[in-house]
């Protein structure tokens, strides 16, 4: 008897906070992409901000450094999955030769100029929307930092949308939820500054996005 009462708490205890976890990764695929073939030479595009960021200040990382470092990180965790990946400082300066570059770049002249520059078979074009620095340490905080950010998949050189991810994260507390805090790195143990914030949220949708042998559909 005391052992079913004790297997019937572990279960609530399990779904209530199965329950209480986010999705980290809001991704949307789109019909373009049953007809695309698998992508193996993916272009990186420059990633630019919301209006809101342009000039903003957050007292530990610049929003343009930010919106760079991400474009960055995004190359690198999806080449580590063995796509061939352009780098974004590459593809700026194809784009400047092709007289398209600027923040109104349409995303079909990013993809085309990809194709016929460096064969892509896709760009991702990325805009950073939030970008809240860390007020403490990573013992303790009065403010958590706080990242948001939307990617585009394109298929090269006809520029149909093919994907979309999002994320938008503010560290929770591990005392909120221990499997959501569980999520971070560090396992929740430590508060992230915005920087780490953006690496993580970089990888994570990098793995969710439909690239190399992960198709996503």
């Amino acid at each position: 008897m005391l052992k079913t009462i004790c297997t019937s708490l572990l279960s609530l205890a399990l779904l209530v906070a199965a329950t209480g976890c986010v999705q980290t990764v809001k991704g949307t695929a789109h019909p373009a992409l049953r007809e695309h073939g698998t992508i193996s030479r993916l272009a990186v595009a420059p990633f630019t901000l919301s209006e809101r960021l342009v000039g903003a200040k957050t007292g530990e990382l610049e929003t343009a450094v930010a919106a760079e470092l991400l474009a960055n990180r995004f190359s690198e965790a999806i080449a580590a999955r063995g796509v061939h990946v352009i780098a974004p400082s590459d593809v700026a300066i194809a784009l400047e030769a092709a007289g398209v570059a600027g923040s109104r770049v349409l995303a079909r002249q990013v993809a085309m100029v990809a194709a016929e520059k460096f064969g892509a078979e896709a760009v991702l074009v990325g805009r950073l929307t939030r970008l809240v620095a860390r007020e403490g340490s990573a013992a303790g905080v009065t403010r958590a930092a706080t990242v948001g950010f939307a990617v585009d998949l394109y298929a090269a050189p006809g520029g149909a949308r093919l994907w979309t991810g999002n994320f938008d994260e503010t560290q929770r507390p591990l005392s909120d939820n221990v499997l959501d805090a569980s999520r971070y790195p560090g396992g929740g143990s430590r508060w992230l500054t915005a920087e780490e914030l953006l690496s993580w949220g970089a990888l994570e949708v990098s793995n969710a996005m439909p690239v190399g042998s992960n198709v996503g559909y």
